[in-house]
């Protein structure tokens, strides 16, 4: 029960690189790297803000990575209000819909981590 719920809290993770990488750079390195028919193909996306590598949304999870120098961060960005539930229906649908969830922001994160080694 504690690995269940420490997943749940694993909501992102800091990579370091030897050298500072642009969004672009990485971006190229995990379109050629990660397997993009079981993760989905990440979209490089520019903000007003800010600047971003964002995969798809899966399970309401949509993984996202920023760029600041040396550190690369794979994040999450939650997004529950897709589809309204009636009253009383959350039950084990939405536990396994959250752990799904959590499963995929884990899968990108080790892919994402597995494509940056060597750099």
């Amino acid at each position: 029960m504690f690995e269940a719920m420490k997943d749940l809290m694993d909501s992102q993770r800091r990579i370091r690189t030897r050298q500072a990488l642009g969004l672009g750079q990485i971006h190229s390195l995990l379109v050629s790297r990660v397997d993009t028919a079981r993760l989905g193909t990440p979209e490089l996306k520019h903000g007003l803000l800010s600047d971003a590598i964002v995969f798809p949304k899966v399970a309401g999870v949509t993984p996202r990575i920023t760029v600041t120098g040396t550190e690369v961060m794979v994040g999450q960005i939650q997004d529950d209000s897709g589809s309204p539930s009636p009253i009383g229906s959350g039950g084990r649908g939405a536990s396994r819909e959250a752990e799904r969830g959590t499963q995929y922001f884990k899968a990108v994160a080790d892919a994402v981590t597995d494509a940056l080694a060597d750099q």
